[in-house]
């Protein structure tokens, strides 16, 4: 066992073993290279899902945004088995900026299955629920929020979906 520990010790200091450090694209990432992620998407196909993540997220990082481009790479992170709530997430932000509300409300919602009551992706979904005109909806989202994270989240949503509804007494104790 001692012999296997040495072995491992050294297979990293050596950096024959170099999944901490991540990918040259997701290095790219922390100097804010967006114009050299890019330069990588079109060898999406070849490149592993983080990678496709974060040229997705390159982007939705540009000026203008691209946000088509951005869901291409994500869908190829999400088809080639890249299990995390972030893609979902990120594409979700990228519908949401090309107004295709249902599609985001449908990522948001596999990111709360991913990771149950998450104040993040709670704040998102009621948010996208009122554009959709979805005030039951709405008011559902940012209630449960309220109650599970102690009165912490946004009360002028829950006050703006009360007066929209008419309830003007229920818009004033919030």
């Amino acid at each position: 066992m001692n012999l296997k520990i040495k072995l491992l010790a050294f297979a990293l200091l050596s950096g024959t073993i170099t999944f901490a450090q991540g990918s040259y694209i997701s290095r790219l990432w922390n100097t804010k290279s967006y114009d050299k992620i890019i330069a990588y998407s079109p060898k999406g196909m070849s490149v592993s899902g983080m990678d496709n993540m974060t040229i997705g997220r390159a982007f939705m990082s540009t000026v203008p945004k691209q946000p088509q481009k951005a869901i291409e790479h994500y869908d190829l992170a999400i088809t080639k088995r890249f299990q995390s709530e972030d893609v979902y997430y990120f594409r979700a932000e990228a519908h949401y900026e090309m107004k295709n509300l249902q599609a985001a409300l449908s990522d948001i919602n596999k990111c709360l299955e991913l990771r149950i009551n998450y104040q993040k992706y709670m704040l998102f979904k009621g948010a996208v629920q009122y554009e959709m005109g979805d005030r039951d909806g709405a008011y559902e989202t940012y209630f449960a929020m309220s109650e599970l994270y102690d009165k912490q989240t946004p009360f002028y949503m829950l006050a703006t979906i009360s007066i929209e509804k008419g309830n003007y007494k229920k818009a004033r104790e919030w």
